[in-house]
């Protein structure tokens, strides 16, 4: 029966097995092999088996399926320039972080006292919402950052002129991923404005949030930028 048990742990569970179970449970697993072999374990039986054969058939990690035929050379080229990035050169992870809700607190917030916390009223305003565009200098951890109502291209074209501002000198290369703003001829054109310093390169394509969508998924364990703004979300940003 160990056998019969290992081998029904290492499949996923289905609706004749385990009905709207997405992963196995001891329980569920019990109950499966009594109703495929007529043989009943406890749950500690299963678990002895399991942990005895180093499988863990509750746990799940998650990963996202590239398309991009050019996903490994895209990747290594990306993780070079993080770990050995060109001679004096400036290496940035650009990302944009849009739908952001301003609020307004009602009422002032009141500090702590003896014996007591201090209070922040749960009521709020709306006030709209607001894109935040960011570099992140992969080797200082600087990130340079600009706030508006929209992220259109003008938007991020804006912005990258403060970046150039910001390094005037010395190659940079622009890591970012296959927004539709992110590529096209004005990206030649402003690299021309400032000599020829700047390179762009996209990150793997992903699949798209919806038929016909244009803004790729899967590229963020290639973006260094997303931890910034994971940060940011957790500290700053109400959601």
């Amino acid at each position: 029966m160990h056998h019969e048990l290992i081998k029904l742990a290492c499949q996923r569970p289905t609706d004749d097995k385990s009905p709207f179970e997405q992963v196995w449970t001891l329980k569920t697993l019990a109950e499966a092999l009594a109703g495929s072999t007529g043989v009943r374990m406890s749950r500690t039986e299963v678990w002895r088996i399991l942990e005895g054969a180093s499988l863990k058939p509750h746990r799940v990690r998650l990963w996202l399926h590239s398309p991009d035929p050019d996903f490994r050379p895209k990747v290594a080229k990306i993780c070079s320039l993080y770990v050995q990035p060109p001679e004096g050169a400036t290496v940035l992870c650009i990302d944009e972080k849009p739908g952001m809700q301003a609020r307004e607190q009602r009422f002032a917030p009141r500090a702590c006292g003896p014996g007591r916390p201090g209070r922040k009223e749960f009521e709020y305003r709306r006030r709209g919402t607001r894109t935040l565009i960011g570099s992140f200098n992969i080797r200082t951890g600087e990130v340079l950052a600009a706030c508006g109502p929209t992220r259109k291209a003008h938007d991020l074209l804006a912005f990258m002129e403060r970046v150039a501002e910001h390094y005037p000198t010395g190659p940079v290369y622009i890591v970012w991923d296959n927004l539709n703003i992110h590529s096209g001829p004005r990206w030649a054109e402003f690299n021309a404005r400032h000599g020829g310093r700047f390179h762009f390169v996209h990150t793997p394509q992903g699949h798209p949030r919806r038929p016909g969508a244009r803004l790729p998924l899967g590229a963020d364990a290639c973006r260094l930028i997303g931890k910034a703004w994971q940060d940011l979300s957790r500290n700053q940003v109400p959601t």
